[in-house]
């Protein structure tokens, strides 16, 4: 058992955060949250910058992941897409089956007035 130096009440260790008991910030899961919710709060330009900051390094160290993932998703929205329009996406006389090859547009231009 172990007390919280916020709300002084002893509580077992899993009420508190692994990192917490590590680094001897005897602080229990609920007073660390309301501590970094209020530092939050009154702190939005630099929560802000540090959550830019985070998203760009993120980005770059699994660029290869967020592109193959983006891949997949325009891919399965395609395949939606197509199968709402019947899944008749092989033109008599074109020859072309594979459906990465193709474009959805309107026939013979004049979308608006469709």
């Amino acid at each position: 058992m172990t007390v919280c130096y916020k709300c002084k009440v002893d509580k077992s260790e899993t009420d508190f955060y692994p990192s917490c008991l590590r680094n001897g910030d005897y602080m229990c899961k609920p007073c660390k949250n309301k501590a970094a919710r209020e530092w939050s709060n009154s702190h939005p330009d630099k929560r802000r910058e540090i959550g830019k900051n985070y998203q760009r390094r993120y980005r770059v160290t699994h660029k290869e992941w967020l592109n193959t993932h983006a891949r997949a998703q325009n891919r399965d929205l395609k395949l939606k897409v197509l199968a709402l329009v019947g899944g008749k996406w092989v033109r008599e006389g074109c020859g072309i089956t594979d459906f990465r090859m193709l474009q959805i547009n309107h026939i013979n231009g004049g979308g608006s007035s469709e």
